[in-house]
């Protein structure tokens, strides 16, 4: 025996997009087909530009931050990922290493992070880091232009990337990590 007042439910499947319709069944729905919704053209260029043109000023702030932020974000999680890399073939207790910090050097167009840096242990013990030629160039990416001051420390917890442009002081207090009593 059937109870009249449970509903069932007919699903459909849309052969263009692969999406399941479900819908009350009955004789309305019977032999029908669901609606379609249409395929996007693959996004070039030309239709990105054309769809971020039909934005406002303010949605277009709001976007370009975004994808600015998504981008650092990713190229910080490659620079942790190198340094472990590193860490691992070159440390004793790589596992141990908590952060690893670099200050600036002058070269002869302006200043960039120092290929010497120091490597923090969760014991508070520190050990030079030589920084390989790809993980520079990462940290160049993300630093920018630096001044003769500047601080960056990775920290290898959370893959999170800090700057200081005054001694770095407050980079190693971010980490829980002692200043260096040579910065």
């Amino acid at each position: 025996m059937t109870n009249p007042t449970r509903s069932v439910m007919a699903t459909f499947g849309d052969p263009i997009t692969g999406f399941l319709l479900v819908g009350p069944a009955g004789p309305r729905t019977a032999g029908m087909r669901p609606p379609t919704v249409p395929t996007p053209e693959p996004l070039t260029a030309e239709s990105a530009a054309a769809l971020v043109a039909q934005l406002g000023d303010a949605a277009r702030t709001v976007l370009l931050a975004a994808l600015n932020a998504a981008e650092s974000k990713k190229t910080e999680l490659a620079i942790a990922a190198t340094i472990r890399a590193e860490v691992a073939a070159e440390y004793v207790r790589p596992h141990d290493v908590v952060a690893v910090s670099f200050t600036s050097c002058e070269w002869d167009n302006g200043y960039r992070v120092d290929r010497a840096g120091t490597a923090h242990y969760s014991d508070g013990a520190r050990v030079d880091f030589e920084a390989s030629d790809e993980l520079l160039d990462l940290l160049a990416d993300v630093c920018g232009r630096i001044g003769a001051r500047f601080a960056v420390a990775v920290d290898l917890r959370t893959g999170e990337l800090r700057t200081d442009s005054a001694y770095g002081h407050t980079v190693f207090e971010a980490l829980g990590l002692p200043v260096p009593a040579d910065l």
